[in-house]
Parts: structure tokens; C-alpha cells; sequence
């Protein structure tokens, strides 16, 4: 069944100069992005949940981080909450499939000024 999304929590840590991102999505539009909220079209929330699908987000299986990653690599934590239940994955870099980076894209670019 595709991914009926309530709400998406995403964090960011980790890089050369250490600094966090953190992007919050209700499937209403409602985006807080490091403190600040606006809102988002549906067809954005529906592109994330489209990315989300394709990447089958409930079943993915694996091992997407591990000990002793690069000091300069970024960690990322992804939660869904929907009707398919809860789910969080957390990824390093070199350890992230390509379709999960497409879905940290695109949640990266909601709200973004650049």
C-alpha cells in the first residue's frame, strides 16, 4: 500500500564544519526547518512520499551505518509516521544506498532559500 504520510522527522549532524540540519513534515505541508515553520505545496509532500515508495522506506533492509565513519561524513536520521506505522532509518555517508540519498534530497530541499 503507498505510504499515507502523517509526519516525517529529518536530522543532518555531522560534515567539515559540524553543523545540524533538522526538517519536521506533516502531511499537511506543515514544515519546520531548524526552528523556522512554513508551509509546502502537496505536490512536494506527495514527491517525498512518491520518493519514499519507490524506496519502499517500510521494508528497506540493511546496514547503513557503522562504527568509525569519516570525520568530515554526515549521519542522517529519517522517522515516517503513517498509516503503514512507524519507521526510522538511520544512514552515514558511504553507507547510504543512492535511492535514500534521493529522498534526504528531496526532504533537504523543502523549504530551503538556496
Amino acid at each position: 500500500a503507498p505510504i499515507a504520510l502523517d509526519s516525517l522527522f529529518f536530522t543532518q549532524t555531522g560534515g567539515i564544519a559540524a553543523i545540524s540540519l533538522t526538517i519536521q513534515l506533516s502531511g499537511d505541508g506543515k514544515l519546520i526547518r531548524d526552528g523556522e515553520t512554513s508551509t509546502v505545496s502537496a505536490d512536494e509532500v506527495a514527491r517525498v512520499t512518491a520518493l519514499l515508495d519507490a524506496v519502499h522506506f517500510f521494508s528497506l533492509q540493511g546496514i547503513f551505518s557503522g562504527p568509525g565513519s569519516a570525520a568530515d561524513a554526515y549521519r542522517y536520521s529519517l522517522t515516517v509516521n503513517g498509516a503503514n506505522g512507524s519507521r526510522t532509518i538511520t544512514s552515514d555517508d558511504g553507507m547510504t544506498p543512492p535511492e535514500l540519498y534521493q529522498v534526504y534530497d528531496a526532504v533537504r530541499n523543502l523549504g530551503s532559500k538556496s
